[in-house]
C-alpha cells in the first residue's frame, strides 16, 4: 500500500468526504484529491495535521510502518496507572503518595519504551519485506 492508498484509508476510518478532510486541513478540495490519487505529493504539513488532529501515525501514513494510528500518551499514562494500581493490589502493598507516584512512573517509563520498540521493530520489518 503507498501514501495515497493510506490517505484514503485514513478518511475512510475517519468516515469523510474528499471535501470534508481537504476543509478540514484547509487545503482545497481538488489539492486533496491530488493527494489521495498520487499525482502530487503529500505536503508535509498535510501530514502534521493529521497527526496533530487524529493522532495519525506519521511513520504509517509516510512509511507504512506499525499502526494507523499512535497511542496517546494519555492512554499510556491511563495503562501506567491501571497496571501500578493492579500490581499493588495483587502484591497487598499499601504505599504512600510518593511510593505510588514512583511506581506509576516506572510502569509509564516500560509501557513507553515498550511501545517506542514495538514500533520500531514494525518499521524495521516493513522496511526489509519492501
Amino acid at each position: 500500500m503507498d501514501i495515497c492508498q493510506r490517505l484514503f484509508e485514513v478518511r475512510k476510518e475517519l468516515k469523510k468526504s474528499q471535501l470534508q478532510m481537504a476543509e478540514e486541513l484547509g487545503i482545497s478540495g481538488t489539492a486533496y484529491k491530488t493527494y489521495e490519487k498520487g499525482t502530487k505529493s503529500l505536503p508535509l504539513q498535510v501530514v502534521i495535521d493529521l497527526h496533530e488532529k487524529h493522532n495519525i501515525s506519521v511513520s504509517w501514513l509516510i512509511l507504512g510502518g506499525g499502526q494507523m494510528k499512535d497511542l496517546p500518551p494519555v492512554g499510556l499514562v491511563r495503562n501506567a496507572y491501571l497496571a501500578a494500581k493492579t500490581f499493588q493490589e495483587e502484591c497487598n502493598l499499601n504505599m504512600d503518595l510518593e511510593e505510588e507516584a514512583k511506581l506509576i512512573q516506572k510502569m509509564f517509563a516500560r509501557f513507553y519504551l515498550e511501545s517506542n520498540k514495538r514500533k520500531n521493530v514494525e518499521n524495521i520489518e516493513e522496511r526489509k519485506t519492501v
